[in-house]
C-alpha cells in the first residue's frame, strides 16, 4: 500500500537523533551564530538580525517575495533584538535538553523569523550559508530529548509527571533525521542540476572553476592568506587538476540523490561532502561548516518498521506538510526560483570559460551578463555575481523611483552586500 511506503520512507528510513547528535548540532550552530559578528561585521547569523537592521540603510532592503513581506511586522530594532535574545535562551535550553518541544519550537521558529528578516528582506544579497542549518532547526523540533538531558533528570529524580514531549509516533521515529537528510541532499543535488542547466557539461572545463578561484575578493580574507593564495595559484596553473576537481564536484553532487534511498551510501556521502565543503572554504571563501555538522543527523541505522495503525490524523498532517515542502523544493529547482526560504542553489554555476575579472571583453559578453543577472526588486536572481566583488566593479540598484540613489549611496554604504563590499571613491 502507498501509505505503508510513505511511512517507511519518512519514519523508518532514518535513525532516531541521539543526544550526542542533538548536542553537537545545536552546540556548534549556536557557536557559529555567536562568532559570526567577529568574522564579518555586523554578522550574518540570526543572532545579529537587529544589527543588520540598524546598520544597513533602507535603500538596500529588498523584499524577495510575498512570503517574506509577511514578516515585516517583526522588522524593527527592538523587536528583532528581543527575538534574538529569546532565540539564544531557548537555543541554550535545547543544547542541555530542557523544555522539551517548547524549547525546540521556540528555537526553530525564532531562528527562521530572524533569518527571514535578513535573507528574505535581502540585506546580504543572495546567501545560502544558513539555508540548511535553518531548515535543520525546524526539523529538530521533532527530535525528542533523551537520557542525557535536564528534562530526563527532572522526570527521573524529581517529578515523574514532568514531561514536555507530545505523545506522537513521529517523535519516536526517524522523521526528524529524514527531514534533515532531504534538505541536505537537496542542497547538493540541486547544485548539480543548476550547473548542468546553466552551463551544461562545459562546466567541467578548467576555465569556469579557474575564474571563480581567481576572484579578487578572495584575497581580502586574512586567515591563512599566503597559504591559500599559493594553493589557488598552483591549482589555477594546473588545468588538468582544475578539470579533475570540477568533474569530482559534479559527480559527487549528482550521485548524492542516491543517499535519499540507500542507507549504505549516507555515511560515505557525509564524509565526502564535508571534505568538499572544507576544500571550498580553504581555496575559496564560502563557509559551510555549519552544514557539515547537520550531516551528522543522516548517519545511523534505520529503525524497525513502524505499524501504520500507530499514525494518527495529526501525524499524517505533519507528514503531508513535509511532502508539500519537498514538492516546493522540486518546483523551485524546475522554475529556477530564488527566494527565501527556497533556493535553486545557483552557486558557481555559470559558464565563465571566456571571462576575466579585469574587464568585459566585448558587447556580446556584456549582453550575456545582463541576461544572467536580472534584477528582481533590486537584487540579482541569477546567482553569485563575482564581478561586483572586486575593486574594479560595483553594482548600483534602485528600488524607489523618488530616491536620488547617487546621493544616498554616497551617504550610506551597505556593509555586507557583496556589491558594496569595497569603499567608493
Amino acid at each position: 500500500m502507498l501509505s505503508n511506503k510513505i511511512v517507511d520512507f519518512f519514519l523508518n528510513d532514518g535513525p532516531i537523533i541521539s543526544d550526542l547528535t542533538r548536542i553537537t548540532i545545536y552546540g556548534y550552530l549556536f557557536f557559529d551564530c555567536y562568532i559570526a559578528k567577529f568574522l564579518v561585521s555586523p554578522g550574518d547569523s540570526p543572532f545579529y538580525a537587529h544589527l543588520l537592521f540598524q546598520k544597513i540603510h533602507p535603500l538596500f532592503w529588498c523584499v524577495q517575495n510575498k512570503f517574506s513581506s509577511y514578516f515585516i511586522i517583526f522588522h524593527n530594532y527592538s523587536c528583532l533584538k528581543i527575538l534574538a535574545w529569546i532565540c539564544k535562551i531557548s537555543w541554550i535550553c535545547c543544547i542541555f535538553g530542557f523544555g522539551g518541544i517548547f524549547a525546540r519550537l521556540i528555537t526553530g521558529l525564532s531562528a527562521f523569523i530572524l533569518s527571514t528578516t535578513y535573507i528574505g528582506i535581502g540585506k546580504i544579497g543572495v546567501s545560502h550559508r544558513w539555508y540548511v542549518p535553518t531548515w535543520t532547526l525546524l526539523a529538530l523540533i521533532f527530535a525528542k530529548f533523551g537520557k542525557f538531558s535536564i528534562d530526563f533528570l527532572i522526570n527521573y529524580y524529581i517529578n515523574d509527571y514532568y514531561n514536555f514531549e507530545p505523545n506522537s509516533i513521529l517523535f519516536n521515529s526517524g522523521f526528524a533525521s529524514k527531514f534533515i537528510q532531504i534538505i541536505c541532499i537537496y542542497s547538493l543535488f540541486g547544485g548539480a542540476v543548476t550547473k548542468l542547466r546553466l552551463t551544461g557539461i562545459r562546466w567541467v572545463l578548467p576555465g569556469t572553476l579557474s575564474f571563480y578561484l581567481a576572484g579578487p575578493a578572495i584575497e581580502s580574507y586574512f586567515v591563512l592568506r599566503n597559504f591559500r593564495h599559493s594553493l589557488r595559484i598552483f591549482i589555477i596553473n594546473t588545468p588538468l587538476l582544475v578539470a579533475v576537481l570540477s568533474i569530482l564536484t559534479l559527480f559527487m553532487e549528482i550521485i548524492s540523490i542516491t543517499a535519499l534511498f540507500l542507507q549504505s551510501v549516507r555515511f560515505y556521502l557525509s564524509i565526502v561532502a564535508c571534505l568538499f565543503h572544507f576544500g571550498v572554504l580553504i581555496i575559496q571563501t564560502p563557509n559551510f561548516i555549519s552544514q557539515c555538522v547537520c550531516y551528522g543527523a543522516m548517519i545511523g541505522a534505520p529503525l524497525p518498521s513502524m505499524i501504520i495503525q500507530q499514525i494518527n490524523f495529526v501525524d499524517w498532517l505533519i507528514i503531508g506538510g513535509l511532502i508539500i515542502i519537498i514538492v516546493a523544493h522540486i518546483l523551485t529547482l524546475i522554475f529556477k526560483y530564488e527566494g527565501w526560504p527556497f533556493s535553486w542553489i545557483p552557486m558557481f554555476a555559470l559558464d565563465r570559460c571566456q571571462f576575466t575579472h579585469d574587464y568585459i571583453i566585448d558587447e556580446n559578453q556584456l549582453t550575456s551578463l545582463a541576461r544572467e543577472f536580472p534584477l528582481l526588486n533590486g537584487i540579482s536572481g541569477g546567482g553569485e555575481d563575482h564581478f561586483s566583488e572586486g575593486p574594479s566593479w560595483i553594482r548600483i540598484t534602485k528600488n524607489f523611483e523618488n530616491k536620488d540613489i547617487i546621493v544616498d549611496i554616497c551617504k550610506h554604504v551597505c556593509p555586507i552586500e557583496h556589491a558594496f563590499r569595497h569603499s567608493l571613491s
